[in-house]
């Protein structure tokens, strides 16, 4: 410690015993601002006070046992206080990158109440995140008679996962109108493929809607089946294609496929973590959306059945969101 220090500090010390005025305290505040400035720690101060006692005079062995333990003390209690500064500073600052990072993720995300669909189309969509920053996203495009929606999980969480989401966001938009599904798919896989690192890929179901034929056509990377209901027969089927996920490699391609949609028929796209069991017995597939959608009056518009439907799983899980959760319906009026 500086002399200037040590002596300002004793001469204000010395002041303040002998004549008990409130001026030395106040210098004291004052001082102590001085001392912070150049990092002088607590524990020097400590000690500073301990030693310029015992110039003075003469402690009792009692008062300088108890200032050699308390000094002790400090010297622990002031490591972990740093400590714990520097990790709630560091903490704020990723707090505050995270909320950057969710508005991006929801300045990318569709807005859904101004969208122009088709006149016999119905669409819901709900997505929660389990974190502040979500690893699921989902996109819908209309034009004109054709309605493109897509559902994609990214491998990993937070700020990574909101850069690749962006990423694909951006690459979804620069593909040219009236491409089939596979063909979408293999160009965001040779995109992601070129620009992210190879831990980092994604899973996706695309799916379009052609209203002059009320056919839906569709391709998969990896991601969970769809789940398409037939309202005539009242029966639920998972429709799927084959197909790797994105961003992992570009030796294999995809496929399309499609079904004729009829008057109250839907397809539901969603996320691992709405049909994740939490029993470790179970198989995690989309029986309990099966199962809900059955108690769900499905008159409803398709935004409350999903939200109905969501209120369920949630339900089911004791109201625990361990993992993303995004679902969408697509229903033909």
């Amino acid at each position: 410690m500086d002399e200037h220090f040590k002596n300002q500090y004793q001469e204000l010390l010395y002041q303040y015993l002998l004549e008990k005025d409130e001026r030395q305290l106040f210098y004291a505040q004052q001082s102590s601002k001085k001392f912070i400035e150049n990092n002088i720690n607590p524990v020097d101060v400590l000690l500073l006070h301990l030693n310029s006692m015992k110039e003075k005079q003469d402690l009792p062995p009692l008062w300088d046992d108890s200032f050699t333990f308390f000094l002790e003390f400090m010297v622990q209690y002031n490591l972990v206080y740093e400590r714990r500064k520097t990790l709630l500073s560091e903490q704020e600052k990723i707090e505050t990158e995270l909320s950057l990072a969710k508005s991006v993720q929801n300045s990318l995300l569709p807005d859904t109440e101004n969208l122009s669909l088709p006149k016999d189309v119905d669409l819901g969509v709900i997505s929660v995140a389990a974190r502040k920053v979500s690893g699921d996203f989902y996109n819908i495009m209309s034009y004109n008679q054709r309605v493109e929606i897509a559902v994609a999980d990214v491998a990993g969480k937070s700020i990574p996962a909101a850069m690749i989401m962006s990423m694909m966001q951006f690459a979804m938009e620069s593909i040219e109108d009236c491409q089939q599904p596979h063909t979408v798919l293999e160009l965001l896989n040779r995109f992601l493929y070129k620009k992210s690192e190879a831990s980092m890929f994604v899973t996706m179901f695309w799916g379009e809607y052609y209203a002059p034929t009320s056919q839906f056509y569709y391709s998969n990377a990896g991601h969970e089946p769809a789940l398409f209901y037939e309202a005539k027969k009242d029966q639920f089927t998972d429709l799927s294609t084959d197909g790797c996920a994105l961003g992992l490699t570009t030796r294999y391609g995809y496929k399309t496929q499609s079904v004729q949609l009829e008057p109250g028929d839907f397809i539901v796209l969603y996320t691992d973590g709405v049909t994740e069991s939490r029993d470790s017995e179970s198989i995690d597939d989309n029986s309990i959306l099966r199962h809900f959608l059955r108690e769900i009056n499905l008159t409803q518009s398709a935004q409350q059945i999903v939200e109905q439907l969501h209120q369920y799983i949630l339900a089911s899980n004791g109201l625990r969101i361990t993992d993303d959760q995004t679902i969408l319906l697509f229903r033909k009026n």
